[in-house]
């Protein structure tokens, strides 16, 4: 079986916007069906594929940032949100599933000032492995800034401002820093409290000198700590 196809025709009726698919001198598609044709395959595609590939999460992780913060385009805080909820809704774990979290986060508590939405976005980040919203969650646990949604918990907050400061994070490590200086919850040392400071600072430049939109951070999840909860837990205890 042959199929033949008459192209000074076609080029004639496309030229007319409609399209014909000749076989045997008869017409056996039009535009029309085929239009619907891959309309439904398409439809049928989505149907079959409910994971998003990590190309497409940082695709709509850059718009969902540049909608955030206006660049290269206005910002439009509702576009930035669904974005980031696509992300969340195509099934993508690791990086960019706690990136999705932590930009909800921020868009709640800048935009919206809705501080508890803000803060179950910050949990579900820090529980995802983003760095920064595990060291705001282990700010939230030693100071009881949050004390209305969570108390003071000086081991678990060491435990997450360890995990953060493991993905160098720069905030989580001055953290560390003045914990060691003043003895917060650990025992005092200013040999770690330099080395925390100097993890800091050297973090920090090095972002400014590659920082682009998102930070995708090698992250460590909560569940994935064990091996650091026991010597935090031992210095708390002395």
């Amino acid at each position: 079986m042959k199929i033949s196809y008459h192209f000074s025709f076609l080029i004639l009726i496309i030229g007319n916007t409609k399209l014909l698919i000749i076989y045997n001198d008869k017409i056996i598609l039009s535009f029309s069906n085929l239009f619907i044709y891959f309309i439904y395959l398409a439809f049928s595609y989505l149907n079959a594929t409910s994971f998003l590939t990590p190309t497409d999460a940082k695709s709509l992780l850059n718009l969902a940032k540049e909608y955030q913060f206006g660049i290269n385009r206005h910002i439009d805080i509702d576009k930035s949100i669904k974005y980031y909820n696509k992300v969340i809704d195509g099934n993508i774990k690791g990086n960019y599933l706690s990136t999705a979290y932590f930009g909800l986060a921020e868009i709640y508590e800048e935009n919206h000032h809705d501080f508890e939405k803000s803060y179950e976005y910050i949990i579900l980040a820090a529980e995802a492995g983003h760095p920064t919203a595990q060291h705001r969650l282990a700010t939230s646990y030693i100071t009881g800034i949050f004390s209305n949604l969570s108390p003071i918990n000086i081991s678990l907050s060491l435990l997450l401002e360890k995990a953060s400061s493991l993905a160098n994070d720069p905030e989580a490590n001055m953290g560390l820093g003045y914990r060691y200086l003043y003895g917060i919850g650990v025992e005092k040392s200013c040999r770690k409290a330099l080395k925390y400071y100097e993890f800091s600072a050297n973090e920090a430049a090095k972002q400014i000198e590659r920082r682009g939109y998102p930070i995708f951070y090698d992250t460590m999840k909560i569940s994935e700590l064990e091996n650091i909860r026991k010597e935090s837990e031992d210095e708390v205890s002395r």
